[in-house]
């Protein structure tokens, strides 16, 4: 069963952590309910910043994971929260 999202701490600049190279998402965690959980609580989080993006290393995971969405504007469709995992 899915949890529920949930926030996620925001690191902001100057912190160690936004300095380093992400690593690769683990093969192990595709089609696991880990990748899924943290690309939920990373639009979660996204959406209560009111960003339009958020990458993981942002949350302190140092991986190679995003989301992104785009509010729709003028005669532009919205662009759904979406996660994406960056080789």
């Amino acid at each position: 069963m899915n949890e529920p999202a949930k926030l996620l701490e925001v690191i902001r600049l100057g912190h160690p952590v936004l300095r380093t190279t992400a690593e690769p998402v683990p093969d192990e965690w595709f089609g696991s309910g880990r990748l899924d959980a943290l690309g939920r609580d990373l639009v979660c989080t996204m959406m209560e910043e009111q960003g339009v993006g958020l990458a993981a290393p942002q949350v302190a995971e140092q991986l190679r994971l995003f989301s992104y969405w785009l509010p729709a504007h003028d005669d532009e469709a919205e662009i759904e929260p979406t996660v994406m995992v960056n080789p």
